[in-house]
């Protein structure tokens, strides 16, 4: 990283970004496992439910990869259907994807 003008502000700004788009990513990851966990467990998840989440933590994990092309990914419109249906068949789970939508909005999805 370069820094021009003032360095100890522009590389602390630059630093802080970084270090906040990190740790967004790692609370993404932990969220959707904790998601997974959750509907494993609950006898009454229908295998689409299960298949839509595990299909979005793949998504996630191609996005937070930066050699996987996700120009055309809909990422955060798959975590906004999944909390609707959440909301309707899983309120518990409703607060942990709620999270989810906004560490990944917080991370620019």
């Amino acid at each position: 990283m370069v820094c021009t003008r003032d360095p100890r502000l522009q590389c602390a700004a630059s630093w802080y970004v970084e270090k906040e788009q990190t740790l967004s990513e790692q609370r993404v990851r932990e969220l959707m496992i904790e998601l997974i966990s959750e509907l494993e467990k609950i006898a009454e998840v229908d295998d689409e439910t299960v298949n839509v989440a595990r299909k979005l933590e793949a998504d996630i994990e191609d996005l937070v990869n930066p050699e996987v092309d996700t120009s055309e990914n809909t990422i955060l419109d798959d975590a906004i259907a999944l909390e609707a249906t959440f909301a309707a068949r899983h309120p518990m789970l409703e607060k942990t994807i709620r999270e989810l939508i906004n560490n990944l909005s917080r991370i620019g999805i």
